[in-house]
């Protein structure tokens, strides 16, 4: 049965992704397509006064139209070069959508989401994003600095539940 995988993260890295395919293919024998969702391109993007960001409302749209297909994982990066919104945020955006899916947070700076988690003066926000953390039910976090994104895929993609399995057929 194919697998499928959205990876979320302000790089274009289509040629990875086709390698990973194609590696997790040969290596585990599960056949795995790779959907890419960046969120720093120009359709997402908003301008304001000082800046341009990230529309929330736009990435919220997009990933309610990707997640009404068969979405096996969800590979978020924590860092989208943008200040005004993290991988937690898009994970928060998810899980709304979609309440049971499998999702693991990746990052190349592991310090840097502590940082953001607990570098807040205001003790209830300080709360809120632990509880968010938690609530998430992230099933992984991977330092891309130390473990590959493709080994962290096959990992999540065999931990797969059936219940998680029934979820994606009746969702």
């Amino acid at each position: 049965m194919k697998r499928y995988c959205l990876i979320i993260e302000d790089d274009d890295k289509t040629v990875s992704y086709h390698a990973y395919e194609r590696n997790i293919k040969k290596r585990e024998g599960i056949e795995l397509e790779i959907i890419s969702l960046d969120p720093s391109i120009s359709e997402f993007q908003k301008e304001t006064e000082n800046d341009i960001i990230i529309n929330k409302e736009k990435l919220n749209e997009k990933l309610t139209e990707i997640l009404k297909r068969r979405i096996d994982l969800v590979a978020c990066d924590f860092d989208l070069s943008d200040n005004n919104i993290n991988g937690l945020d898009v994970i928060r955006m998810i899980k709304q959508i979609k309440p049971n899916k499998r999702i693991f947070l990746f990052s190349g700076k592991l310090n840097k989401i502590v940082k953001t988690l607990l570098s807040s003066n205001d003790k209830d926000e300080i709360f809120k994003n632990i509880k968010t953390l938690i609530n998430s039910k992230i099933s992984d976090f991977i330092d891309r600095d130390n473990e590959l994104i493709e080994d962290a895929i096959i990992k999540n993609l065999k931990n797969h539940s059936w219940e998680e399995e029934l979820n994606n057929v009746f969702d």
